[in-house]
């Protein structure tokens, strides 16, 4: 499942840039933005290498392809995205056509996205968080919308939009959907969880008590050491585990053997081509 932050603000995608795989965007997002209309969509486009959706913001099919036309100029990960209309579900069938993608958005029920996926949209976008507000089954419009292009084959990318916390992430992403957009206020709050906080501070804390340094050079497994510290100093003098000097052949037939008794000895019994890769 990949994730896109809904957001048209230029300082939270380059924060979050790192961890999602997309932008989308509305008119309304970007009325609250203070920049150049044209100039920040290019900047968006820059900073973000997944799809960015830019709406379009006439109702008529013509002046919707003069606005696509426009928009695919901004960035060459432009994705138009239109209203869930029969001008806008006439304009998706056109611009698919013609190699755009298209994200048709404000879908509410089973059927717009039938007739969005129909015309060969890219992505469907249901609002979940809207249906919720209405009493109605947000998760549940997104189960039947998934068993539907299942069913039919349609390669329409299920967009799960207007997510209104971490829990419908989630549940979304159990489903099955294909993507999630969410703001940048929920996407921090998935990082979050009281336990990691408190492993955390308990961590540094203890490390801090040890007075520690990264870097300290780690010890063996207390056993081992031990086993080590109380093996005979002839024995492994005898052993030559460290001598690098030439030594005669008969000689080394019997160093083999001590050395093999040793490890077995130090490490337990392991399998023979174990103790044949610690004697080369």
């Amino acid at each position: 499942m990949k994730l896109f932050l809904d957001t048209a603000n230029l300082e939270e995608i380059k924060k979050a840039r790192d961890f999602i795989d997309g932008i989308t965007t509305n008119p309304t997002l970007f009325s609250k933005e203070a920049e150049d209309f044209k100039k920040l969509i290019k900047e968006i486009c820059k900073t973000v290498n997944g799809p960015i959706s830019v709406e379009v913001i006439s109702k008529d099919y013509n002046e919707m392809l003069k606005e696509a036309k426009l928009l695919t100029r901004l960035g060459k990960n432009i994705v138009i995205k239109v209203p869930m209309t029969p001008e806008g579900i006439k304009a998706t069938e056109y611009l698919t056509k013609k190699g755009i993608k298209v994200n048709v958005t404000l879908i509410f029920s089973t059927n717009q996205a039938l007739l969005a996926a129909k015309a060969g949209a890219t992505y469907a976008s249901p609002f979940i968080g809207r249906i919720d507000d209405i009493g109605m089954n947000g998760l549940g419009l997104l189960e039947d919308i998934k068993i539907l292009y299942e069913t039919h084959g349609f390669k329409t990318k299920i967009i799960a939009a207007s997510i209104r916390s971490p829990e419908q992430v989630k549940e979304s992403a159990l489903i099955g959907i294909d993507i999630v957009t969410l703001p940048p206020k929920i996407l921090w709050e998935l990082f979050n969880h009281p336990l990691t906080d408190n492993g955390l501070e308990t961590f540094l804390k203890d490390w801090g008590n040890e007075k520690k340094e990264v870097g300290t050079e780690l010890k063996l497994e207390p056993t081992l050491q031990s086993r080590i510290e109380k093996t005979p100093q002839t024995e492994i003098q005898n052993a030559r585990l460290t001598e690098l000097t030439p030594i005669p052949l008969t000689q080394q037939v019997q160093e083999q053997k001590v050395k093999k008794g040793l490890l077995e000895w130090l490490f337990g019994k392991k399998t023979e081509k174990t103790q044949e890769e610690y004697l080369r």
